[in-house]
């Protein structure tokens, strides 16, 4: 039969949070229009786990394109794309069955879990250690932000006066024109992450 996405996700979580006690942990979470099964938050970066088992397929890693109600055809973004804008290392964990073809799907800095049924239960086998994101961007981490974390972000550093209740464009140039840098972008998202799933934690 294979193993299937609960089975892995079971040995998945403790397996994490084995390596970090104080690391916060949620699924489905939504990224750039797609749920990453697993993302979690440690003091220094946003880590995504995308679960394949020996039941799914491959399809959603990489874009697609569709066709629309208007026969117009339009690319929707695959999951690689989609966890390439934002996250600093994501981790494939798959099943031995979609192995080899996965691994060929998948950029070179993303890591490789392999879950490995033993009568004792699930075991994960590290196959690739994940590297740090190369392209992350700016623009494309601030995205990730709702308006209104935006707006936080702006208060916390003291630049919020004359644009509360503004678009969230109007606050990116705030942040923008006031020199916020991507590593102190990326810790504001870790906050609102963590602000997002407090309810969710697993661990201490």
């Amino acid at each position: 039969m294979g193993l299937r996405d609960p089975d892995i996700r079971l040995a998945l979580i403790p397996y994490l949070i084995s390596q970090d006690v104080d690391l916060w942990v949620r699924e489905e979470m939504g990224i750039w229009g797609c749920v990453a099964d697993v993302v979690t938050v440690s003091s220094h970066e946003v880590h995504i786990y995308e679960v394949k088992s020996d039941l799914d397929t491959t399809e959603r890693l990489g874009d697609r394109t569709k066709v629309g109600r208007n026969r117009r055809s339009y690319t929707v973004q695959g999951q690689v794309t989609a966890y390439g804008m934002m996250a600093d290392r994501v981790t494939l964990v798959v099943g031995t069955v979609l192995l080899e073809e996965a691994i060929l799907l998948i950029p070179a800095w993303w890591g490789v879990l392999v879950a490995v049924d033993e009568p004792t239960g699930v075991v994960l086998v590290p196959y690739r250690e994940a590297l740090p994101n190369p392209d992350l961007r700016w623009v494309r981490v601030f995205e990730f932000l709702w308006r209104e974390e935006a707006q936080g972000v702006c208060e916390r550093l003291g630049i919020a006066r004359g644009v509360r209740g503004a678009s969230k464009s109007k606050l990116k140039k705030r942040l923008k024109s006031h020199g916020l840098s991507l590593e102190d972008l990326r810790r504001e998202v870790r906050y609102v992450v963590r602000a997002r799933v407090w309810d969710r934690k697993w661990g201490c």
